[in-house]
């Protein structure tokens, strides 16, 4: 009965029927973001970095790894985190008060927020993660232990009650505004491959890209399709809020290297030289697959329904 109602309720691609859904306030809404993210969620950091200048005299180049040297890599992605904070902030305020509609419509096509698809989603994510991890570790002499016990749990606060924050407010602008107010393309997964693609473009200035080549972008690409698919198909963000969420904060908590956006005190560093290799690839081809039709059957999705 539950997995019959979920399939009854509102299609999550359409907009909500009460509020205003024009190009001004589409326009008005993006400016409010990028204004926020840009301008005010920035200071923080320009800030703290004027203030160590200050003190420690001028830096030689303002790359990731000379900003997180300078500050900490702990305080430096607290500082990384806040533009994202701002602009989730903006984004729900530009849906609640310039659209004039539901925050939740926005979030889930569902009467209230699903927690249990949040927490599946990143649990089994997690976990599989945790057994590649084990995997490589023992297969390879690569890493490195890395436990420094107060870097370590100032970075587990940061990761779980900040870090969120940053995947949250990617989801709500790509999988949800966005892909909602493109009314011009009628076909929902053409959308949701528009959006996939600029999620991708957006991580073209990540320090991977550079070390890795602009094959990097696919996978990039690749994530924000499969992420906008599992959106799309499950009438909610719900799932894919909880992959993003664990994603990140794996990356920036548990296994770290030196080329990567997220430099951390992580458990482990690993050394190996940066490759486009094999556990990408099977991530792309077989491991997100996996999980797209394992909750198809688990949420009995109706695929023809919603091409």
């Amino acid at each position: 009965m539950k997995n019959q109602l979920s399939q009854s309720v509102k299609p999550f691609h359409a907009l909500p029927e009460e509020g205003k859904f024009g190009f001004l306030q589409f326009f008005v809404t993006l400016v409010l973001f990028l204004s926020v993210f840009v301008g005010i969620g920035q200071i923080p950091l320009v800030l703290a970095l004027f203030s160590k200048v200050l003190d420690q005299g001028e830096m030689d180049s303002l790359n990731y790894d000379a900003m997180s040297a300078l500050l900490g890599s702990n305080w430096f992605l607290t500082l990384m985190i806040i533009p994202f904070g701002f602009g989730l902030l903006a984004l729900v305020l530009g849906i609640k008060y310039i659209h004039g509609t539901s925050v939740l419509a926005f979030f889930t096509s569902r009467a209230s927020f699903d927690w249990k698809r949040v927490f599946l989603s990143l649990g089994i994510w997690g976990g599989f993660m945790t057994l590649m991890l084990g995997y490589s570790y023992f297969n390879s002499d690569t890493f490195i232990w890395n436990y420094h016990p107060i870097n370590f749990w100032m970075l587990a606060l940061i990761c779980l009650f900040l870090l969120p924050l940053q995947s949250t407010c990617e989801e709500l602008l790509f999988r949800s505004y966005l892909f909602k107010n493109m009314q011009m393309v009628a076909q929902p997964l053409v959308r949701v491959l528009i959006c996939g693609t600029l999620f991708g473009l957006m991580h073209g200035a990540n320090p991977e890209i550079e070390v890795l080549g602009r094959i990097a972008l696919v996978f990039y690409i690749w994530n924000g399709i499969f992420l906008g698919l599992i959106t799309h198909f499950d009438n909610g963000m719900e799932l894919a809020i909880g992959y993003h969420a664990i994603n990140n904060i794996f990356a920036a908590l548990l296994v770290t290297n030196n080329w990567q956006a997220l430099r951390t005190e992580a458990l482990f560093i690993d050394t190996a030289s940066p490759v486009f290799g094999w556990d990408i690839l099977l991530t792309m081809l077989v491991w997100q697959p996996l999980l797209f039709f394992f909750f198809k059957w688990k949420y009995k999705w109706n695929l023809k329904a919603n091409l």
